[in-house]
């Protein structure tokens, strides 16, 4: 039996959606939401900056945007929902305003929606499955003409588990079935994690077997946690941050060779952020949390600054 939650609105076929949250994701979905002309331009200059500065070193910046589940299943929406009933989506207008043309962003909802052999989103999460989160990283690749060949050839070892859903969990629904894949090979190992939650989170692999030219950064939210099983197999060195927000000092010191940038939709309206100090924002969290921050190891410092760390 469930009980009612003023989160979760309840949809079609079993679906639950998101809803009275800071985002006002199904005010976005039906263009209700409007976000300003001049956010849309900063927007579009914060990323063609962070564009610049990676190619001023040689290096690439993508950004990528994850489709709402509200776009990809809006057949699954309540009938008094309807997409764009009220006009277009902050992202929509991002791109017709000409703002996206300075750092396009890959956006491509028909990879997940037409994914009719492989549930792409729960039915009672706000997050995708590991089949979508595959799905869509594999067309980001191939539209970044980035070979994955290792990662489609790779065998893999099915692991189930019991999904209870953070929307399913509000309203006392039972867990659905889930399920992801880790590689059978020792493709990527763990060298450092500052084991903060979630925001401000910072892991760092190694790959023997990667490409030795190849280090990439991965800023992302809570979508990319399944990436953590797949993007390491890509590269030498790996590094994820919890955070939509740039540290240019830090990637001057880092030294990627690629800097992605992972946002759900719903994430889109608020604005990015650069010249963050990351020290400072770990340290940040960790007070805020009460989360001590572990000291990185020697190879962890190694790996992450190869030429030490200049004074700021």
């Amino acid at each position: 039996m469930t009980v009612p939650s003023d989160k979760v609105l309840t949809g079609k076929n079993g679906y639950l959606f998101l809803t009275n949250d800071t985002n006002r994701v199904l005010d976005q979905v039906q263009g209700k939401l409007r976000i300003s002309q001049r956010q849309l331009w900063s927007t579009g200059m914060t990323h063609a900056a962070r564009a610049a500065l990676a190619a001023s070193s040689g290096s690439a910046y993508h950004h990528v945007i994850v489709p709402d589940r509200e776009t990809v299943l809006s057949g699954h929406l309540p009938d008094d929902i309807a997409p764009s009933r009220f006009g277009s989506t902050p992202l929509e207008e991002y791109q017709r305003c000409g703002a996206s043309r300075l750092q396009p962003p890959f956006y491509a909802p028909s990879i997940l929606r037409d994914a009719a052999d492989e549930q792409a989103y729960f039915r009672r999460d706000t997050h995708w499955t590991f089949d979508g989160a595959w799905r869509y990283l594999k067309a980001m690749l191939t539209n970044f003409d980035i070979d994955h060949s290792y990662i489609e050839a790779t065998q893999y070892r099915a692991v189930a588990y019991d999904n209870p859903g953070d929307l399913g969990s509000k309203v006392g629904a039972p867990p659905e079935p889930g399920h992801f894949r880790v590689p059978q090979a020792d493709w990527a190992r763990p060298v450092y994690d500052n084991l903060m939650p979630n925001v401000g989170r910072l892991r760092l692999y190694d790959n023997p077997l990667g490409n030795t030219n190849q280090r990439w950064l991965v800023l992302h939210d809570s979508f990319g946690e399944w990436l953590t099983l797949l993007i390491p197999a890509l590269a030498k060195t790996t590094c994820f941050i919890h955070t939509p927000d740039f540290d240019e000092i830090f990637v001057r010191d880092f030294q990627p060779t690629r800097i992605f940038c992972f946002q759900i939709e719903r994430f889109f309206v608020r604005p990015p952020v650069n010249g963050v100090d990351y020290d400072m924002f770990f340290a940040q969290q960790a007070e805020v949390k009460d989360a001590p921050l572990p000291a990185p190891c020697p190879e962890a410092l190694r790996l992450l600054f190869p030429q030490g760390r200049p004074s700021t």
